[in-house]
């Protein structure tokens, strides 16, 4: 997901509040806007049962990407995938200036959207929402959706469909030529007893306005661990970023030893031409969970979030420095204002970071963490 942006001087982000953590009942998705050196305001509310994806495009307007559910009290996950649109936000007028659904759920028990959904735009202000189906209603199969949206133009629906697996949460990349890149993980559920769900499998798929193409990165579908499901959850994503000339790095992981994951890159052409893969190994020993991808200037960094550590990593030379981000919670998800990245939005001086934590001994009231680093500053460490 993508849920925290900048324009200019100013940050927009959302966060779940009022959330009682019972499955029948809404809670909302709060936009947030900070000015530098101001505090955050309030902007905008949506009663939803998941969060959110919040987008600021080239021209400066505030899109918030929603999941609604028909009626949560019979189905929190079963609902209506819908596009907020708020454009003066840059005068600070929040008024809500259209409300589109994108694809409408048409009973509470039929799921036509997942929950986990990817989204994200490009320089000229274009929008891209994914997500994968367990079932596709009219292709009666395993599905991965794509919507995408010119400034004044509609929403239109492409699909990949007769997937052999269950394939979610993408990161999507929108290249300013109009071709999309997605990047999601299998995510098989198998109903047991006792149940769990299958990580195996990261498939890249790319779409040029016209036609498919995939490429399989990572398959650990035939390792002893896989084969035997006795640790399912072995593959998992990281990041897919656009750097500004146009070429996409994919980063994912092997979880096979939970105490230490493996992290592999590829670089990925304009055209989608896949690279070979590389291991990170600045991350052996160091426990690394996440990595988010930033450019400052040309240059090519990396964000590494450990259970409670923070590194910072100059890509071309992997020169590596721990950092302290006052407050930062254990097992923290990593948000960063540089999204799934391209030049519009690489080109901003200050690097924004959003963080929630995702330790259970830090709930019920877990907080989350805003941080805005001038990317001199970065520089500067190397």
């Amino acid at each position: 997901m993508t849920k925290i942006s900048r324009f200019g001087a100013s940050i927009y982000y959302g966060i779940i509040e009022g959330d009682t953590g019972a499955t029948t009942t809404l809670a909302d998705f709060v936009i947030y806007k900070k000015k530098d050196g101001l505090p955050p305001a309030r902007v905008a509310s949506i009663p939803v049962s998941r969060p959110g994806n919040v987008l600021v495009d080239p021209s400066g307007k505030l899109h918030v990407i929603a999941f609604e559910p028909y009626d949560v009290s019979i189905c929190g996950w079963c609902g209506s995938l819908v596009h907020y649109e708020y454009a003066n936000v840059q005068a600070d007028d929040f008024s809500q200036t259209s409300r589109t659904v994108i694809r409408q759920a048409l009973s509470p028990t039929d799921e036509v959207v997942n929950i986990r959904v990817g989204a994200t735009s490009n320089g000229q202000g274009h929008l891209a929402v994914s997500y994968g189906l367990f079932l596709d209603p009219v292709s009666n199969s395993k599905t991965l959706f794509l919507y995408t949206k010119a400034p004044n133009g509609a929403w239109t629906e492409q699909k990949i469909t007769q997937l052999p697996t269950d394939y979610w949460y993408p990161y999507v990349v929108y290249k300013d030529s109009g071709r999309a890149f997605l990047l999601p993980v299998q995510d098989e559920f198998v109903p047991g007893p006792p149940a769990f769900n299958r990580y195996y499998k990261i498939p890249f798929f790319s779409f040029d306005g016209a036609s498919w193409s995939e490429s399989m990165l990572f398959d650990l579908s035939q390792d002893p661990l896989a084969i035997t499901d006795q640790y399912p959850e072995i593959a998992e994503q990281s990041e897919l970023f656009e750097r500004s000339n146009g070429e996409v790095i994919a980063i994912y992981k092997d979880r096979k030893n939970p105490q230490n994951f493996e992290f592999k890159m590829r670089f990925i052409s304009a055209l989608g031409a896949v690279g070979p893969e590389t291991p990170l190994q600045w991350t052996n020993g160091r426990k690394v969970i996440w990595i988010r991808a930033f450019e400052v200037g040309t240059n090519l960094y990396f964000l590494a979030i450990g259970y409670d550590t923070a590194y910072i990593v100059k890509a071309d030379t992997n020169e590596i420095k721990q950092v302290g981000f006052p407050g930062m919670r254990t097992v923290s998800y990593p948000y960063l204002s540089s999204g799934r990245g391209g030049a519009f939005r690489n080109h901003l001086p200050t690097l924004d970071l959003l963080m929630f934590t995702g330790d259970q001994q830090n709930y019920p009231s877990p907080g989350s963490q805003l941080y805005q680093v001038p990317k001199q500053s970065i520089a500067d460490l190397f």
